[in-house]
């Protein structure tokens, strides 16, 4: 199937050959795998078909979903949890906070000043704001789990901090201010 003197895909592999598809290295020469392809006359559609075989995804071209299934990879499970935060995170907190009726019309940053909220208005931001924050909370656990043994501590930190952390103060900020009107 795969020559050992020819180097991982160049031009003149076998057609049906994915290197390294089942062996212990795989993970560690992905990239290079790929790059070679690259290197070796550009990323023509039969080279895009194996790549995609051989990742497990149906295309590789980027969808705003991931849930056609993020592909049978090392890395998918991080992938799949990156895409989805860094393309639903910000616009679902927005969505809440800039578009919700509730707490842009008896919610606003000038109600809160005042401390002109009616109780019945917080009924209705409430739930769908711990709602919210329960389900990234949950995913952001399952990046952090899934990100531990591949990066350094320091790595998780920034990119949460970057992409995460805006989102998910603004939420935790409505909530705590929704809890000082409920006391």
């Amino acid at each position: 199937m795969f020559n050992e003197k020819q180097p991982a895909g160049l031009a003149g592999a076998p057609q049906d050959a994915v290197p390294f598809a089942h062996s212990p290295q795989r993970s560690g020469v992905l990239s290079d795998h790929f790059c070679l392809w690259m290197v070796s006359g550009g990323f023509a559609e039969d080279v895009r078909l194996r790549v995609e075989r051989f990742l497990g995804v149906s295309s590789l071209e980027i969808t705003d979903t991931v849930s056609e299934g993020a592909g049978s990879f090392p890395g998918s499970d991080i992938h799949a949890l990156v895409t989805q935060i860094s393309l639903h995170l910000r616009s679902s907190v927005d969505s809440l906070l800039e578009r919700n009726r509730y707490v842009t019309g008896w919610f606003s940053p000038y109600h809160r000043r005042r401390k002109l909220v009616h109780p019945v208005m917080i009924q209705h931001i409430q739930p769908e704001a711990l709602s919210l924050l329960s389900r990234w909370n949950n995913l952001v656990q399952q990046l952090e789990a899934a990100l531990q043994p591949v990066f350094y501590p320091d790595a998780i930190e920034e990119w949460l901090e970057e992409n995460v952390l805006p989102s998910m103060q603004r939420l935790q900020g409505l909530l705590q201010d929704l809890g000082l009107f409920k006391a």
